[in-house]
């Protein structure tokens, strides 16, 4: 009798289990304006197509991520016909930032690499596309209060500094790097290669640059702890002072899709552009 009544309780038990499992409504999705792009290291080359179009060699050593052919030479057609390491495929942009070197010359690795795209406008339903080819560069002294790149250490809980910390073990060095997120609605590029651009304050854009864009995140996971003895390649006098590129060459179809969807909507989306 026992073993009937416990048979008789435990199959009740698992008929509202069974209840509850399908009462629980779907998750929904997480309320950030976000979508990513993951695009790990393609090539290094003294190179670069923003600030020194058509002279190889004449730039310091670059980290490149993305399209796969991104040299001195590139230009917006030849980007958009190349193949590109980025989840997704429909991203040829070319993303570039200083080599990270150790304490004999040597590049350390780029253990990671996610380009987020993100908007913190007031209001997302007239944020615009950029033009196709936008070329930009964001660090050095400019940028928002604090600066355009930080420095952290992965998991560890330190606050995030220009400076390249040294990282307590288990925790990698990690470089955080903002884009502007308005434009002056007229230059794909201007002389000094940010004037084009702005940030926004408080989710509003200046008079200045009043076209509404998505802005643009670098976040890089490098193969060390950092320290004194790390700096970039641009130079031992301007070793913590870190700075990207970033030259556009998105499929316009899916790069809409996910400004509407995913930024408008004010949704995190992944690669694929969907709901995470």
């Amino acid at each position: 009798m026992r073993i009937a009544i416990r048979a008789v309780i435990g199959a009740g038990l698992l008929a509202g289990a069974l209840l509850l499992i399908t009462a629980v409504p779907q998750a929904a999705p997480v309320r950030v304006a976000e979508f990513a792009a993951d695009c790990p290291a393609s090539h290094r080359a003294p190179d670069d197509p923003i600030v020194y179009p058509g002279r190889p060699g004449n730039s310091h050593l670059h980290e490149f991520f993305g399209n796969r052919t991104t040299d001195a030479d590139s230009t917006f057609k030849s980007l958009r016909r190349a193949k590109t390491t980025c989840k997704p495929r429909a991203d040829r942009s070319a993303y570039w930032v200083p080599v990270l070197l150790d304490g004999e010359g040597e590049p350390i690795d780029v253990l990671e690499a996610t380009f987020y795209y993100v908007s913190s406008h007031e209001k997302r339903r007239e944020l615009r596309l950029w033009p196709p080819g936008l070329r930009v560069v964001a660090g050095y002294d400019f940028g928002p209060p604090g600066g355009a790149a930080r420095w952290s250490c992965r998991g560890s809980g330190i606050p995030s500094d220009r400076s390249i910390p040294r990282c307590p073990e288990g925790t990698p060095l990690e470089l955080l790097l903002n884009f502007p997120d308005c434009w002056d609605g007229e230059r794909r590029d201007s002389e000094d290669h940010h004037e084009h651009m702005a940030y926004s304050v408080a989710g509003r854009c200046p008079k200045s640059h009043p076209v509404e864009v998505p802005g643009l995140r670098y976040k890089l996971l490098y193969d060390s702890l950092g320290g004194a003895d790390v700096s970039l390649s641009i130079g031992a006098d301007e070793a913590t002072l870190a700075h990207g590129d970033f030259f556009d060459a998105w499929k316009r179809p899916a790069l809409r899709h996910r400004v509407r969807d995913c930024l408008v909507k004010r949704v995190k989306c992944g690669p694929d552009g969907k709901p995470v």
